[in-house]
C-alpha cells in the first residue's frame, strides 16, 4: 500500500518531543515536532502561520482558532510549555494530562492515557460514545481527587474543543478512532500515516455534528 503524507508532515521533518518542551496542547506540540511552531519565542503569527501551513482546519474553524491563541497569548510567548493560561488551552479533565493542582499538567500522563484505553470495548477502536464515558468518568474524578477543581464554561468549552478535535482529526472510515493512531498522536505527538491514516481537514460542519452527538451522549450517561 502506498502511504500519501503532505509535505508540511514529511516524516524527514519530524523529531520527537523533548519532556522540558511538552506543552499541554499535544496537537501544537505535533505542529512543533513537525517545525511549523517555533518551541521557543512564539509569537500570534508564528502560530497563525503553523495552523494555516498544517492545512487541518477550515477557513471557519482557523478562525476560531486564531482567535482563541490571540487572546490567550497576548501577542507573545518566551516558550512552548508555558501555552496558555490555566483554564483555557491547559485545563482540569484534560484526556491525557493531569488536573493542575495534582502536578505537572504539561506532561503526558502514562496512566491517564492507558485508563482512556481501557473504554474500548473492541481494543481496537475507541468510539465517540465510549469518549463520552471517560469524559465523565474524569470529571467525576476531579471533583473527587482535586481539591482545587476548576472546571467551569471557559473549561468545559475548552475540553469539548480538545475532545472534538481529536475526533475530526482522527476518526477512520467508520467514524471510530483507532487505538494504534490514538497512541502514535499522544505518545509520540506525529500524526499515524505509516500505519495507514489519511489527512483529513476539520470542517465546521463536521465539527459542529461531532460535538452535538459528543454532548447529547454525556447528558445520556450523566442522566
Amino acid at each position: 500500500m502506498t502511504i500519501s503524507i503532505p509535505d508540511q508532515f514529511n516524516e524527514k521533518r519530524w523529531s520527537p518531543t523533548k519532556k522540558k518542551n511538552q506543552s499541554a496542547c499535544p496537537m501544537l506540540n505535533t505542529l512543533s515536532n513537525y517545525k511549523l511552531l517555533p518551541k521557543k519565542n512564539i509569537t500570534t503569527k508564528s502560530i497563525n502561520i503553523a495552523l494555516q501551513k498544517s492545512n487541518l482546519f477550515d477557513d471557519s474553524i482557523f478562525l476560531i482558532l486564531t482567535n482563541i491563541f490571540n487572546y490567550n497569548f497576548n501577542g507573545y510567548i518566551k516558550n512552548i510549555i508555558n501555552i496558555g493560561k490555566h483554564g483555557i488551552i491547559e485545563h482540569d479533565v484534560s484526556l491525557t494530562r493531569i488536573d493542575n493542582n495534582n502536578g505537572n499538567s504539561n506532561h503526558f500522563n502514562k496512566k491517564r492515557f492507558k485508563k482512556m484505553l481501557s473504554f474500548s470495548k473492541d481494543n481496537i477502536h475507541l468510539t465517540l460514545e465510549e469518549l463520552a464515558q471517560y469524559y465523565i468518568y474524569q470529571k467525576k474524578c476531579s471533583k473527587k481527587n482535586n481539591s482545587n477543581s476548576n472546571y467551569g464554561l471557559n473549561e468545559m468549552i475548552s475540553s469539548l474543543a480538545e475532545i472534538i478535535s481529536l475526533v475530526a482529526l482522527l476518526k477512520d472510515d467508520t467514524n471510530r478512532i483507532r487505538l494504534d493512531w490514538l497512541k502514535e498522536f499522544f505518545t509520540k505527538e506525529k500524526l499515524p500515516f505509516k500505519k495507514g491514516y489519511i489527512l483529513k481537514q476539520i470542517n465546521i460542519y463536521d465539527f459542529i455534528s461531532i460535538c452535538i452527538k459528543f454532548v447529547s451522549l454525556t447528558i445520556k450517561y450523566t442522566i
